[in-house]
């Protein structure tokens, strides 16, 4: 029985061409005069939230990024899904080689030939007085920036601005970073606009990087080399996401491809990562509260609510189902995956509100889709 691998945009440096499972911890590699190889890492540590997938091609290598921007929920309600920010990545080598690094609780910068650059300022502090005039020297925003690289110490420096990113061109490396405050733009009513001002800087090489590192060692005056809005558009097409690519399937010999390895996730996680999603789909008829007090469905018409809970971890699934409008012949239907393959949450934070979106702009399926008095959305 064939494979098929489900790709990504397929990524070609030099005379290599990778083809990266979407779903799948597994990445074919494709050689000229040489045979298919299969890359794999079923054991990589993303934690216990679904993290998002994308590509980075460097000069000599592929990095394949799990991002889990950790808890989303309510922490008071759900202190068990509280977990840290992880970025986890495989390096595929052009000569099939793999590596791994991770990280946690921290802002990923970017991917050079170098390694993965991550920084320890999350958010970018605002002053409500500044207005772009001169700061004073003892002006500083901390952050730390750190070059991760498989089976290598960790490569840290310490910066005195907050970083927005690290990228490479044919001149070196460079730091996006912000070389002030935002600069306040009161709008006389007592609210105000903020404008971020975003500078490129040459980062030394990096045998030469020290312990500690000050804008103005790398920008004696002025602002430095300003970075417009659409310089980050640019930098951001050129990360691969998953939801922006139209999957590849490719067909391999019989085989069997590796699937995630389970996570461990406690009773009480998996409790909880259900409940997000009940609690907010257990009420649909009586869903808004209106400043009388009265109650109203979560969209227009929707009546004779139904919810269920099937399978054991990680198999779970909620179904909603209901009258509505829409489709007054029979039910309408939504089935929600509460993990994902390898027993990590998938976030659901807003599942009511999708629902209410689709139902109230008709984002739906034909009605010819129905099936035995079912329409599933």
């Amino acid at each position: 029985m064939t494979e098929l691998i489900r790709a990504m945009q397929r990524v070609t440096i030099e005379h290599c061409t990778f083809f990266v499972d979407t779903e799948r911890p597994v990445a074919l590699l494709r050689r000229e005069q040489q045979p298919d190889e299969l890359i794999s890492w079923p054991d990589l540590k993303t934690g216990i939230h679904s993290p998002e997938l994308s590509l980075h091609p460097t000069a000599n290598a592929l990095w394949v990024l799990y991002r889990a921007d950790g808890q989303r929920a309510d922490e008071q309600r759900y202190p068990a899904l509280s977990s840290p920010a992880v970025l986890a990545a495989v390096r595929l080598g052009l000569d099939g080689s793999r590596g791994y690094v991770r990280a946690e609780g921290v802002k990923f910068l970017g991917m050079t030939s170098h390694g993965l650059w991550t920084g320890s300022s999350l958010s970018q502090e605002i002053d409500d007085v500044y207005d772009g005039g001169e700061l004073p020297d003892s002006f500083a925003h901390p952050d730390t920036l750190c070059l991760h690289r498989p089976q290598q110490p960790t490569v840290s420096v310490e910066f005195d601005r907050h970083l927005d990113f690290v990228r490479e061109h044919e001149h070196g490396v460079e730091l996006w970073v912000n070389p002030s405050p935002p600069i306040v733009h009161p709008d006389g009513e007592g609210g105000a606009s903020y404008e971020y001002r975003c500078s490129a800087v040459p980062l030394p090489v990096l045998e030469q990087l020290p312990a500690r590192l000050r804008f103005r060692d790398l920008v004696p005056q002025g602002w430095g080399k300003p970075v417009q809005a659409e310089d980050f558009e640019l930098l951001e097409a050129e990360f691969l996401q998953i939801e922006d690519t139209e999957p590849e399937f490719l067909e391999l010999p019989p085989t069997s491809l590796p699937t995630w390895e389970l996570i461990e996730l406690s009773a009480i996680q998996r409790e909880q990562a259900l409940t997000v999603i009940t609690d907010q789909l257990q009420h649909l008829e009586q869903y808004w509260r209106s400043e009388t007090n009265e109650l109203s469905p979560l969209s227009d018409g929707l009546a004779n609510a139904q919810l269920q809970v099937t399978g054991a971890w990680p198999q779970t699934t909620v179904e909603v189902s209901f009258t509505h409008p829409y489709y007054p012949a029979g039910r309408i239907l939504r089935r929600i995956e509460v993990f994902d393959s390898a027993g990590r949450i998938h976030s659901h934070e807003y599942v009511s509100i999708h629902l209410m979106e689709d139902l109230d702009t008709h984002d739906l399926p034909p009605l010819s889709e129905a099936r035995e008095g079912i329409l599933e959305i």
